[in-house]
């Protein structure tokens, strides 16, 4: 019987790959090599992410909230009209079974009659995204449109960006992913993808209604009948690096595994390229324009493939046997093995390895953050989090894939902190970087966000 618990256990198996990072922490100690240098930038003492539309100049940042921001936003939501009820305080110390109500701070300070609304719309204004070009971030113009979906409706938001319109998914998505040339935002839906017009705020159902002839509502009823929960119809949809296809895995063609499905944007084709009632894939992303990288999971048994749009199922064959995939883009693939020691990058030509390059890691080991791009714009070199043996600390160090010179950089930002290393990072252009710094202060964990220059 297929149950929930399996479907997590494959679907979140990406996440198993960055176990060094689990077990690595974040707890940093003393490192003497902390001057700065012209390296370090700060924009902001908060923590913000790159959310940048693809083929854009600009660097487009969106602001998480920590829980050093809720702490300062409830302290501004006090009533000072107010006086403390210190009375209420103690009696919630006293009796087990006492609480505080829901306006009420634990130190018996009282909040505003609207706070609620308050906290909401001060955290909408915080999360609004800004733009980045090497001074201090400012706000994008955004607001919320309507998106027609045929016979439904959803609220989304719209930002402008270098003068073009994109349609935001919001807080859940991690990039304005969008079509070339077209800014169609592609939206993945759990029946069906669809592409959104940012102009005429529209959306178009890209993916068949249906599958041999039944609908998505038919096969989960069958997977159902069958001890299943249901099956996924579309997952980690993913775009080729040319923008005309699509990669994405599915449970309709069987309704037990999950295969691999390409979409022709341009002839608007669908086609299933790898699938099998033993196996399972997920997809790690494209190594050129015809053909992905996926994990094919058979019980406890994993190894790494390449798929092409004729459906030829390459095993690669890699330096080691168990394989943590760091980063994938066009003809290029980097990895480390299970002791976090080890970084592999290797060259693809057509689908096949030309070139390795092994990097040793000593005295530390490799750590990645999930949906970091390791690799820069060009592909020319390679990004990762070094974390050292000695104290700790956790440094960004680079690899010129050309030279093949790897730079052990041991700065890190003047942060007045013992505590503190590099948490995530994304690149801006081929030599500079947003990069999140950890902080720890009084035990409380902050996140601030700087330019990282090579």
């Amino acid at each position: 019987m297929r149950t929930d618990a399996w479907r997590n256990i494959k679907i979140t198996f990406i996440l198993g790959i960055i176990i060094c990072a689990v077990f690595g922490g974040i707890t940093y100690g003393e490192d003497e090599r902390r001057d700065l240098n012209s390296k370090w930038y700060k924009i902001s003492d908060a923590y913000y992410e790159d959310i940048s539309p693809q083929m854009i100049e600009s660097v487009v940042l969106r602001r998480i909230p920590q829980n050093i921001d809720y702490e300062l936003i409830m302290e501004d939501l006090v009533d000072d009209t107010i006086a403390p009820d210190i009375a209420a305080v103690e009696n919630v110390k006293n009796d087990p079974n006492a609480s505080l109500p829901d306006n009420m701070l634990p130190d018996g300070r009282v909040l505003k009659e609207n706070w609620r609304e308050l906290q909401e719309e001060i955290i909408r204004e915080m999360k609004v995204p800004r733009y980045f070009n090497g001074g201090v971030a400012q706000k994008v113009d955004e607001k919320k449109v309507i998106v027609s979906f045929g016979e439904r409706e959803e609220d989304l938001k719209e930002v402008t960006i270098e003068g073009e319109k994109y349609i935001y998914l919001g807080d859940s998505a991690k990039k304005i992913d969008t079509i070339s040339e077209r800014n169609e935002t592609i939206l993945s839906h759990r029946k069906g993808i669809y592409l959104i017009d940012p102009y005429t705020k529209t959306a178009k159902e890209i993916m068949p209604q249906t599958y041999g002839g039944k609908t998505y509502e038919e096969l989960n009823s069958e997977a159902i009948a069958s001890g299943n929960d249901g099956i996924t119809w579309n997952g980690q949809v993913q775009l080729n690096p040319k923008g005309n296809k699509l990669a994405y895995v599915s449970e309709k063609d069987n309704l037990k595994t999950l295969s691999v499905f390409m979409y022709d944007l341009e002839e608007e084709k669908e086609v299933l390229v790898a699938g099998s009632e033993d196996d399972d894939y997920l997809i790690v992303g494209w190594i050129d324009e015809n053909t992905v990288i996926c994990y094919r999971l058979n019980g406890k048994e994993v190894d790494l493939v390449s798929i092409n749009e004729s459906g030829r199922v390459n095993n690669l064959g890699l330096e080691t046997k168990e394989v943590h995939v760091i980063d994938v883009r066009e003809n290029l693939l980097a990895y480390f093995d299970s002791a976090c020691r080890n970084i592999w990058v290797t060259w693809f030509e057509n689908g096949e390895i030309v070139d390795v390059l092994h990097i040793p890691i000593e005295q530390g080991i490799v750590v990645l953050m999930p949906d970091d791009d390791a690799f820069n714009p060009s592909g020319n070199k390679l990004a990762f989090i070094y974390k050292a043996n000695d104290g700790g600390r956790r440094y960004i160090w680079t690899v010129d894939l050309f030279s093949k010179e790897v730079s052990k950089d041991l700065t890190l930002p003047p942060i007045d902190e013992e505590k503190i290393g590099v948490y995530r990072f994304s690149w801006i252009n081929d030599d500079e970087m947003i990069v999140n710094i950890f902080a720890d202060r009084d035990n409380k964990e902050t996140i601030s966000t700087w330019k990282y220059t090579l």
